[in-house]
């Protein structure tokens, strides 16, 4: 049996979680099963390339070890004969806010991979110089009174969906050092006395003499006693109790240095310029944008390899991230050069393994947190549930290849008709149907099915939002199921015309329409229901009217959530609150038990930041990406008010910028828009050229057009509200134009320093079906001190709607 040396592949699955873990594994046994993963990783593990395995399992966890600050996971090597074949073992990390995973030795590759949350990582390369270093400051310092300044190694700021890769030989650390959230004390006191016992895992300076350590560094022999930790009972991960004070850039300038670099072509190992201490060792695998396979019916796939990454070259490892929607399919492929190791992210679905000796070695359901690999020459299908499937995997290969076996660039495509026929035994119709019925590349949408041809549609070409033209290849459009929830009332009867006739998902996209409203409603929402019938829209297949929660929630792609309390007068704050809770509420449980995978959520009834936010909290296993609020309606406001000031169409007037709260503390900037003209592109305060109109009525106008509307027509705005909303989802699901973005409410992840946790407006991009915050944008004082005024009121609004929960 062939076989290589090969490096241990530590999949370590870096989760920056806030969640607490309970203690599943008994003190004695912890640092016993940290020591054993260690011990693993002093000699070389053997891959096999040839792996005669019979039967393969989808492997949780075999050990847990909990410390201060987190939890530690492992699949051993040692129980699995798939991971021996592979030659690679296991590791996931849940880090703690304020959590740190203490600096730890390796001489093998390993590969991180960020499921959630942010942080920090750094990596210690021997020989390499301090290129970080901070200013010196006044403190504790021995000789008069200054401290020294502080020099080491690059440190990076790290988020979801990056890739980490770590050369052998080498010391790195990983934390979460932010702050933590408020309103938790009490809980992380007493995790913090639970896990207080926690076994030490293990220090290589406990087996010296601690006077040697202490003449070695020059210091006394308490700190040598501590460098040893002999009575640390914290864990692998502690707690920093203090503010953490480790040099690093912000994330935004590192990462457009390093895209300016790869821009200007320095993507691949330059020979020279390009050493160990130099390498790039992160990259965003996550981002949809990248996406190197799309299909809107079937999902995604982001490859990365030593071409884009180029250390992947040096570790020889390579890492795809896969997303396919419900009930699509991964068109079957084999393994031709590497060992793959996926790791299920999210959602579950069925995957199908054949191994070289034609047997099935794996054909099983999957869920998230599992691992499964599939060994090198055996072929994979993967196929997502109703609930879609996201994975990771790792490969044994600096440049994996993969063979597919069905699709547009399949073998089966590429061998000729006769040779098929005699193969086979088939006709020639049949060895055409097998070559051609699927004209899909990579990714297979759902419900295709025998005599159902991609030439019913043909090719369409398309922009894909990046600049350049793609070419998607599928098959007829299904209709989109879009909720209209309080659908009887003014901004719902509005609406609803305009999704049929295809303003809201383009003029070729069939649409089924949900309606949702209270019962006393419920006349009147068959009176639209009528009224749709009656107006014979093409694009419209279907309408459900109901006042039925589970009903109205039932395989939606789509919820445009309209229906809310309005505050009555002498109605308190907490008491309106406590009415959108409650709605909010039941139809967030609906949604997450009974609408489709994937499903897009925008709401629009007001307070629409903190009901979206409660939504949330009552619909967890929607993905906070799919969760929005309305402040497009501004965002438009703003454009409209520039092109009359200008006497300009207001096509011509873009990136306008909505900061924070639907509410009147919204921050309207001008900063960044501009205005094309005859000229060439001009930006809007220059051409404005009135510092006073800008800061004074044109902030309050669109603070209060909802006010003035209200005022004029004795009825709120609900035609703009819902060709907003309309504006909102169309540019959200096909893309924002080339160098333009728009304002959306989304969940805040700490950019511009808003406070995470918060939905608050943001400019931002679409791509592909996700949205990104458009970064690095200059925030001048004035601004600054508006984006913290608003900011402060849904943080209010949020305690105020947490307390109702409770």
């Amino acid at each position: 049996m062939a076989s290589r040396s090969l490096h241990s592949l530590a999949l370590c699955f870096l989760f920056l979680s806030h969640g607490c873990f309970s203690q599943l594994l008994e003190q004695q046994q912890q640092q016993l099963r940290w020591q054993e993963l260690r011990g693993a990783q002093q000699h070389r593990l053997r891959a096999k390339t040839d792996c005669q395995i019979q039967r393969i399992n989808a492997l949780d966890p075999d050990h847990q070890i909990e410390a201060e600050a987190g939890l530690t996971e492992i699949w051993d090597q040692n129980n699995n004969e798939e991971l021996q074949c592979a030659g690679v073992a296991a590791v996931r990390h849940q880090i703690q806010p304020r959590g740190l995973l203490l600096p730890s030795y390796t001489n093998v590759p390993q590969i991180y991979y960020v499921i959630q949350g942010r942080g920090i990582q750094g990596t210690v390369i021997s020989g390499c110089a301090e290129t970080f270093e901070s200013v010196s400051q006044s403190g504790g310092g021995r000789e008069g009174g200054q401290r020294p300044r502080d020099r080491h190694q690059k440190i990076r700021q790290i988020r979801q969906g990056d890739i980490i890769a770590l050369p052998a030989g080498k010391f790195y650390l990983a934390g979460n050092p932010l702050r933590q959230p408020q309103g938790s004390g009490r809980h992380e006191e007493e995790q913090h006395r639970r896990h207080s016992q926690a076994e030490n895992a293990g220090n290589v300076f406990s087996g010296f003499d601690d006077q040697t350590l202490a003449d070695i560094f020059n210091v006394d022999t308490e700190t040598a006693r501590r460098l040893q930790g002999r009575d640390d009972r914290r864990g692998n991960i502690v707690r920093v109790e203090r503010e953490f004070e480790v040099i690093s850039p912000q994330y935004q300038g590192e990462e457009e240095r390093e895209r300016e670099e790869r821009g200007r072509g320095n993507n691949g190992t330059n020979g020279l310029e390009e050493t160990l201490c130099t390498f790039r060792l992160k990259e965003n695998i996550g981002d949809p944008s990248k996406a190197d396979v799309y299909n809107p019916r079937g999902g995604r796939v982001s490859t990365l390899n030593s071409h884009n990454l180029p250390v992947l070259g040096w570790v020889q490892l390579s890492a795809e991230r896969g997303v396919l929607y419900r009930n699509a399919l991964m068109a079957p492929l084999w393994n031709i050069n590497a060992h793959s190791i996926i790791y299920i992210l999210r959602g579950s679905g069925r995957l199908q393994i054949v191994g070289n000796s034609d047997n099935s070695a794996f054909d099983n359901q999957v869920r998230e947190g599992q691992i499964i690999v599939v060994p090198q020459n055996f072929a994979v299908i993967k196929k997502a549930s109703d609930q879609g499937l996201e994975w990771i995997s790792f490969k044994t290969n600096g440049n994996a290849m993969t063979s597919q076996l069905a699709g547009r660039l399949s073998a089966i495509r590429n061998i000729p008709e006769e040779v098929l026929m005699n193969s086979y035994d088939i006709s020639r119709d049949e060895a055409r149907s097998l070559k051609y019925n699927r004209e899909e590349v990579t990714v297979f949408g759902p419900g295709s099915r025998y005599g159902e041809k991609a030439g019913d549609e043909g090719v369409r070409e398309v922009d894909d939002a990046g600049g350049s033209w793609g070419r998607i290849w599928r098959m007829a459009k299904q209709p989109v199921r879009v909720l209209v929830t309080g659908a009887a009332g003014q901004i719902g009867y509005a609406l609803v015309p305009m999704i049929a006739r295809g303003v809201m998902l383009g003029p070729d996209q069939p649409v089924i329409l949900h309606m949702l409203d209270i019962a006393p409603a419920a006349e009147a929402l068959n009176g639209v229901k009528m009224e749709l019938v009656d107006a014979a829209f093409p694009l419209l297949k279907g309408v459900v009217a109901t006042t039925d929660v589970v009903e109205a929630c039932t395989e939606v792609n789509i919820a445009v959530m309209v229906g809310g309390f309005p505050r009555k007068e002498g109605m308190e704050r907490k008491d309106v609150m406590s009415k959108n809770v409650a709605i909010y509420k039941s139809q967030a449980s609906a949604l997450e038990k009974h609408a489709a995978a994937n499903c897009k959520v925008l709401v629009v009834a007001n307070p629409a930041n903190t009901n979206a936010l409660i939504l949330k909290e009552f619909a967890p296993s929607i993905p906070e990406k799919n969760i929005s609020c309305l402040t497009r309606l501004d965002h438009n406001r703003a454009l409209g008010q520039i092109s009359e000031r200008l006497n300009v169409p207001v096509s011509d007037v873009k990136n306008v910028i909505i900061w924070g709260n639907h509410s009147s503390t919204q921050y309207p900037d001008v900063n960044h828009a501009s205005v094309k003209t005859p000229a060439g592109v001009k930006p809007v305060r220059e051409l404005v050229a009135n510092d006073e109109w800008l800061h004074g009525e044109f902030i309050t106008t669109v603070q209060q057009r909802g006010a003035a509307i209200i005022k004029a027509r004795k009825l709120s705005s609900a035609l703009s509200a819902a060709s907003s909303a309309c504006d909102h989802i169309r540019d959200w699901v096909l893309g924002t134009p080339e160098g333009t973005w728009v304002s959306m409410g989304v969940y805040s992840d700490g950019s511009y320093n808003v406070p995470a946790g918060l939905i608050y407006s943001f400019p931002v991009t679409c791509r592909s079906g996700e949205w990104t915050i458009v970064q690095g944008l200059p925030i001048d004082e004035l601004s600054r001190k508006k984006l913290d005024l608003t900011a402060e009121e849904l943080t209010e609004e949020k305690e105020l709607a947490y307390s109702c929960l409770s």
